[in-house]
């Protein structure tokens, strides 16, 4: 069975030992833009939110989330995501995201990442809106 969760500020900080392995590879990826501590500083200030997706009583994927305010309204924005069997637990992880955001007031969700999350994420009415490029100098 498979179970998501969001979790209050003193759960992630409780289980970040366990959550900080499946995210550390996006925070790698992100090349400086998150690293592990300025997430778990957000996360027990309430500037982020931190997930978990547990399959038989084991913390399978972990992900962060917060929420961003646009001059066209309020965006839950997707920062970082990790773990196994996304197949498993994409679907279900992506309606408690939605589910999440409306009830805070977002009406759109965004995420920046690798080139691989349109196989999941355009299937789920998501479209690719932008390219973000970098140059390390």
């Amino acid at each position: 069975m498979i179970e998501i969760r969001r979790l209050s500020d003193t759960e992630a900080e409780a289980l970040w030992s366990e959550i900080r392995p499946l995210l550390l590879p996006a925070f790698e990826r992100s090349r400086g833009t998150y690293d592990a501590k300025t997430a778990l500083l957000q996360l027990l200030n309430n500037m982020a939110q931190a997930w978990t997706v547990t399959q038989d009583g084991r913390i399978v994927a972990a992900a962060m989330t917060a929420l961003h305010g646009l001059p066209q309204g309020k965006a839950g924005h997707v920062i970082a995501l990790g773990g196994s069997g996304m197949t498993d637990w994409m679907s279900a992880l992506h309606t408690a995201f939605e589910d999440f955001a409306r009830a805070e007031g977002c009406t759109r969700l965004t995420l920046q990442g690798r080139s691989g999350w349109g196989r999941y994420l355009l299937g789920l009415g998501w479209s690719s809106v932008e390219v973000v490029m970098m140059k390390e100098i």
